[in-house]
């Protein structure tokens, strides 16, 4: 997991996790203290999540957390 700036107000969170380590609940709990780091030391606005329309799994994580 992890964050990158997209501007002055915005910060992209990402993950990934691949093969085996799928499904196994590893992205949420990998990104909350990330999500929880950025909004307590960053001066941000918005977090952002790009996710592309056909990756499914990261659409049914990410939305738990708060993304839509």
């Amino acid at each position: 997991s992890g964050l990158r700036r997209l501007d002055d107000h915005a910060i992209e969170v990402g993950c990934r996790l691949f093969g085996a380590k799928c499904g196994q609940g590893i992205g949420p709990e990998s990104l909350k203290p990330v999500i929880e780091f950025a909004f307590a030391n960053q001066p941000i606005d918005r977090l952002v999540a790009l996710i592309r329309p056909a990756n499914i799994r990261s659409l049914r994580m990410s939305a738990p957390l708060g993304f839509s």
